[in-house]
């Protein structure tokens, strides 16, 4: 009888559900520690292939992994590098900036005391009050962006040393993953791994190409426009792509301000939010499709639904994190018996999967798994 009940559709469900609510909670009691072991996750896969590639080479496992730590921190030091030169730059156009910023105030000021009556002495005193009401709050956010600066600098400490140990014991890690099944489940353990490292690297190797093609797009769009510190404001745009379908709207803010400030018309600033529009919608229906292709089987409604979770339990690291890890967690629920219809709403429709078939792109074991109904468990 118990185990009748237990293969009800309804009893697996209700047990599926409880088992995400309280990994939630385990996710978000353990947000700081266990988003540095996110983070570091993935950049192991990333440099995974490079340490196997100087292994067979007949390099020492530990040397291999400081080669790749030592590549990601010359990638991450460039660009901090790239920022901080641009920032220096942008600090030298900062009084202009402002002296332009004032006769804009100026005129909107005459233009609001003309349109809607309200006099100029009630607009400084509404500004004022603003004013008192944000530096009554900045101690607060200054506390909190001191414990930011901090959190952020403990982590960027402990990540090497993550990365070092996930990849120099992974073949103990994967053993003590296939010890908590039975012993016939042990060849699927180990390649439902090597679909999840599968998926993690072309996600990731994908981003950044889309990155590059994106960065390359609004810098030439913003030097076209004749917005200062293109290169700059371009690239920043990018790199928060890394946020799917909101980030380049986030990046687009800066420059639009910078044209509004330093423009004579504001078509300039509705130029730029235009051009991040357009490189937005070639990001989401053509350059990502193409480049990342169905190595990254997640439906746009998941995505979406994963972008609100991470971004509730972990803010912006959640909402980095949110589409790799939905992707990972299809991978699961596509082998695991009980789980395959999260997977499947987790997935792509098959009629988009045949849609890229036809089209030439690469479907990955993940997303091949879809394509089939699962067969039903023995009874």
């Amino acid at each position: 009888m118990q185990n009748r009940l237990r293969q009800e559709p309804l009893f697996r469900i209700t047990a599926a559900l409880v088992l995400l609510i309280a990994l939630g909670f385990v996710l978000w009691v353990g947000q700081s520690i266990l988003s540095t072991l996110a983070f570091s996750l993935l950049i192991s896969m990333l440099i995974l292939p490079l340490t196997r590639k100087l292994e067979g080479w007949g390099v020492a496992r530990s040397v291999a992994i400081l080669v790749g730590i030592f590549l990601v921190i010359t990638v991450l030091g460039g660009i901090i590098y790239f920022f901080s030169y641009q920032a220096v730059s942008f600090q030298d156009q900062l009084p202009a900036i402002e002296a332009k910023g004032r006769t804009l105030v100026n005129d909107l000021g005459s233009w609001i005391t003309e349109r809607f009556g309200i006099a100029t002495d009630q607009q400084v005193a509404y500004l004022e009050k603003a004013g008192n009401n944000i530096l009554g709050e900045g101690g607060a956010l200054f506390a909190q962006l001191s414990s930011f600066t901090g959190d952020l600098v403990t982590v960027l400490g402990l990540m090497p040393i993550y990365i070092f140990f996930l990849i120099y014991y992974r073949n103990f890690f994967m053993e003590f993953l296939a010890r908590l099944f039975a012993p016939s489940d042990t060849v699927r353990v180990y390649r439902v791994g090597k679909q999840i490292e599968g998926v993690s690297q072309s996600y990731l190797l994908g981003l950044l190409t889309v990155m590059v093609v994106v960065a390359v797009l609004n810098t030439a769009g913003l030097l076209i426009l004749g917005i200062p510190n293109a290169f700059f404001f371009g690239t920043l745009a990018s790199l928060l792509t890394i946020i799917p379908y909101i980030g380049i709207f986030i990046g687009s803010i800066l420059p639009a301000l910078m044209a509004l400030v330093t423009k004579d018309s504001a078509w300039y600033a509705l130029g730029v939010v235009g051009l991040m529009g357009f490189v937005q919608f070639l990001e989401g229906n053509f350059i990502t499709p193409n480049i990342v292709g169905s190595r990254v089987s997640v439906n746009p409604f998941a995505a979406i639904v994963a972008l609100l979770v991470g971004g509730a339990l972990w803010g912006a690291a959640g909402m980095i994190l949110a589409i790799p890890f939905a992707a990972i967690l299809k991978v699961i629920f596509d082998n695991v018996e009980g789980l395959q219809p999260f997977g499947y709403v987790i997935g792509e429709p098959p009629k988009a999967i045949a849609q890229k078939r036809k089209r030439g792109l690469i479907i990955s074991p993940a997303e091949a798994i879809t394509e089939e109904a699962p067969a039903p468990p023995a009874h």
